[in-house]
């Protein structure tokens, strides 16, 4: 298994840590993202857990291991009963219990109702046993070195040990729970930036001052930064309500046609639809409906302008080679039409136009007529006439050599 250790403490292009002196919110985001980079590099089946869900594979003997208060989802990415996101973290334990009892509500067919243990055999089958074991085990040893390697990872010693010294920080080593750690890490960091006043103060003017800025993904980075902030205003323990944090999320977006158009306006007058469908819900709900309404209505702007200024981008050639095409098609005389109904039905248009014999005399000199009258005709002489009668270049019986031949 390959460790942290090797990499250099100070070198940020290596280990990708930033070189923190105190433990501040900004800092500590930045040290976890950075954090997250090495993960995903040396440790790949812990991003997850990182982005705050954990393996449905850790739950199967949640028991057994005496783990029953592992995260296994941190607040904001599961739902609650009413389809709402939940604001707490979601146990391991109760996971376990809401998967085993949903398999048995969709599996026990009226009189016939599955046990506990076949639910069970249903979510993990005994075939696969051996294979999640293998990467349990693997697992936790890489969250362990991991959670070890983060506490130590700090440039400066004085914050190392404040990092050792945290209770939290120990009994989430101690039942390898790395969610829990980062948890209480991101805490500490709120802490330990100043008073709770201040740290509550700071993080509320963050998000009250949030703003999307311009630009392709720009709404994506607004929303990771308003979670972000709510994250420390529940860490905090901030008093700020879902209508103040809903109208600040509304506030801060783009309110052009190519984002969430005039949508604070409209949330603001409470004759609106939108105001009606936002007001009695909470800030998680309503970023929910804001990435909807991005992924459906503000792409297809997006599509249409980018199909608008394709086609204003023709080539001046291409437009004349257009026009040059129409015009040859329509080259026609008044009154005709693609579909000549004036032919001759009873021509075959697909048999081909002879040409007569003048046309094909034209082709020869007086002289290499003449030449040809020396020579009998092939025609007469085998059926006794000839389709081109006296307009035959070649000698007819009845003729004389001597004559001379017409001219075409």
């Amino acid at each position: 298994m390959s460790s942290l250790s090797s990499l250099s403490i100070g070198s940020r292009e290596d280990c990708r840590t930033p070189e923190l002196s105190q433990l501040t919110a900004s800092d500590g985001l930045r040290y976890l993202e950075a954090a997250k980079l090495v993960a995903l590099a040396r440790f790949p089946n812990l991003v997850p857990i990182i982005e705050g869900a954990l393996p449905l594979s850790m739950i199967e003997y949640v028991q057994a291991f005496d783990r029953p208060n592992v995260i296994a989802s941190m607040a904001g990415l599961h739902l609650k009963e009413d389809g709402t996101p939940s604001t707490d973290h979601k146990l391991a334990s109760t996971w376990r219990k809401e998967i085993i009892s949903k398999v048995i509500a969709e599996r026990s067919t009226g009189s016939k109702p599955i046990s506990e243990a076949m639910a069970i055999d249903i979510i993990f089958p005994p075939s696969g046993s051996k294979d999640r074991r293998e990467s349990r085990k693997h697992l936790e040893l890489n969250i362990t070195d991991f959670i070890q390697k983060l506490t130590q990872f700090w440039p400066r010693p004085n914050v190392a040990e404040q990092l050792r010294k945290n209770q939290d920080l120990t009994d989430a080593l101690k039942s390898m729970d790395l969610i829990r750690w980062i948890a209480k890490f991101q805490e500490l960091c709120l802490t330990g930036s100043g008073n709770n006043n201040e740290n509550r103060a700071r993080a509320e003017a963050t998000v009250r001052d949030l703003k999307q800025t311009k630009g392709e993904d720009s709404f994506l980075e607004y929303i990771k930064d308003y979670r972000s902030g709510l994250l420390n205003l529940r860490n905090c323990k901030s008093s700020l309500s879902d209508v103040e944090l809903v109208t600040y999320f509304i506030k801060g977006l783009d309110q052009t046609k190519n984002g969430h158009h005039n949508w604070y306006m409209q949330y603001l007058d409470e004759y609106t639809l939108l105001h009606a469908t936002l007001k009695d819900k909470n800030i998680e709900s309503v970023i929910l409906l804001a990435e909807k309404h991005f992924n459906s209505v503000t792409r297809l702007v997006r599509q249409s302008s980018n199909t608008k200024r394709n086609n204003n981008n023709t080539s001046t050639t291409d437009i004349a080679l257009t026009v040059e095409a129409v015009n040859n098609n329509n080259k026609r005389p008044f009154g005709a039409t693609k579909n000549n109904n004036n032919k001759n039905p009873n021509i075959n248009p697909n048999i081909k136009k002879q040409k007569t014999t003048a046309e094909l005399n034209s082709r020869f000199s007086v002289d290499q007529l003449a030449k040809f009258k020396l020579i009998p005709c092939k025609n007469f002489v085998e059926n006794g006439s000839c389709t081109y009668g006296d307009e035959c270049r070649f000698l007819h019986k009845k003729e004389s050599k001597k004559t001379n031949p017409k001219k075409a």
